[in-house]
């Protein structure tokens, strides 16, 4: 009579012990779950920072190519300029404007004038360097002045003019130009970086005439 009795004491032993393990495991799944979103919700900031600090990277690199570029071919020109053929403006949104003339193939007597969008040199032409939009940009003018074919961008993303700052500034010392660039790259984070590029460019000696 008192095996059954034993027997179910057992089977009752076994159910809630069974029901305990069911119960610990439920409690392992529900930590690891926690500890599973936590650790996705670490890597995602972590890529999220990793993206904004690649992005500021590339960013940072295109600015520097985009504006030695730009400034390269400006030096070039302004490095084979003569002084007194060079101008210098204001326009109206306050950036400086450089109009220049550089020597070309000497035929018995010094010519100036500039190369065309084709890269053939014009006499009488002259190279236009402006600030249009958020671009810095290269034009050329023929004899009257005028502007032939479409404007080459030197430089992106250039800062609109200020009071007492400038986007494009070029200042004259004799035959010493400084120019000032100052350009603005935006990051998906929200994040603003903001450049100043300056470099000092000597023309060529005033000895010629036009």
């Amino acid at each position: 009579m008192r095996k059954p009795a034993v027997q179910g004491r057992r089977k009752l032993r076994v159910s809630a012990q069974r029901r305990g393990e069911a119960g610990f495991t439920l409690v392992e799944m529900a930590v690891a779950m926690s500890v599973g979103v936590l650790c996705l919700l670490v890597l995602g900031q972590a890529l999220s920072t990793a993206a904004g600090s690649s992005d500021s990277i590339l960013k940072q690199a295109d600015m520097l190519t985009d504006v030695q570029r730009g400034v390269e071919r400006l030096r070039r020109e302004l490095q084979s300029a003569s002084p007194e053929l060079v101008e210098l403006s204001t326009q109206a949104d306050g950036n400086d404007v450089l109009v220049l003339k550089t020597g070309g193939p000497y035929t018995g007597a010094v010519r100036w004038g500039a190369h065309d969008q084709a890269g053939e040199w014009r006499a009488g032409w002259s190279s236009r360097f402006r600030v249009t939009g958020v671009q810095l940009v290269r034009e050329v003018l023929d004899v009257s002045g005028s502007p032939r074919g479409e404007p080459q961008s030197l430089a992106r993303g250039v800062v609109p003019a200020a009071p007492g700052k400038k986007g494009f500034s070029v200042q004259r010392s004799g035959s010493l130009f400084t120019i000032d660039l100052r350009v603005r790259r935006e990051f998906r984070d929200g994040n603003v970086l903001e450049r100043n590029f300056s470099t000092a460019i000597k023309a060529l000696p005033g000895l010629f005439e036009y």
